[in-house]
């Protein structure tokens, strides 16, 4: 038996948030549990839900959301996948000190990012 993939919506577009809520929604290892506007409630619903990722939109390539900082800093195995508004880049963070660049981001890209970092959560030995 595998675990449900909880994955928080926020503050995505209404066209890129169908997107991929429909891609998610295909997927029966993947949850929806949330769609938030309002990146302040970020805080307050990752644990509210028990969300072990997080897809949020830039405003553009260049900038990061403080919000980033602070979700890892309070959920350091949380996953939070960032995907650019106006250019076809996102950036995955992980453990506050990794993140990195996917251009030419994909829906395949976006289920192998959320799956890979299960399976390495998985086989971590705490």
């Amino acid at each position: 038996m595998f675990s449900v993939i909880k994955v928080l919506l926020v503050d995505c577009p209404q066209k890129l948030r169908d997107s991929v809520r429909n891609l998610l929604e295909s997927q029966v290892d993947l949850e929806i549990v949330e769609g938030i506007l309002d990146p302040v409630e970020i805080l307050l619903k990752v644990r509210a839900v028990n969300a072990d990722v997080v897809i949020v939109t830039l405003p553009d390539k260049t900038e990061e959301p403080g919000v980033i900082s602070h979700l890892l800093s309070e959920y350091p195995k949380l996953l939070i996948i960032a995907i650019s508004c106006t250019s076809d880049v996102a950036y995955v963070y992980r453990q506050r000190t990794y993140k990195e660049a996917i251009f030419n981001i994909s829906s395949d890209e976006i289920l192998r990012i959320i799956r890979t970092a299960r399976e390495e959560e998985k086989g971590r030995a705490y």
